[in-house]
């Protein structure tokens, strides 16, 4: 994936670089990286990882997880509009 398609994908599923950040579980400046193709301190290459890669296609498809139940919402993602209302994370990612 490269950065280009990482920002692209991000607009698609009109996500913020935070709500992004906080679906694929990492850091916002660890979006900003991926997003820019290089480190912000050092200018070292980033490379998105290829479990990165295919979360964002299960995220896009709405994939759920393997094997797992399905969790409450409101926990997994405390600080989204799940709290205010959305019904599942489907809804707050869905594809527009």
């Amino acid at each position: 994936m490269t950065p280009e398609s990482f920002k692209d994908w991000r607009k698609q599923m009109g996500l913020t670089q935070a709500t992004a950040a906080q679906a694929l579980g990492v850091s916002k400046p660890t979006i900003e990286n991926y997003e820019r193709g290089t480190r912000r301190d050092n200018g070292d290459p980033v490379i998105i990882p290829l479990h990165i890669a295919l979360a964002c296609r299960a995220l896009f498809h709405n994939l759920e997880p393997w094997d797992e139940p399905v969790i409450d919402d409101a926990r997994a993602f405390p600080q989204t509009e799940v709290r205010s209302g959305l019904r599942s994370s489907r809804e707050l990612y869905k594809k527009t």
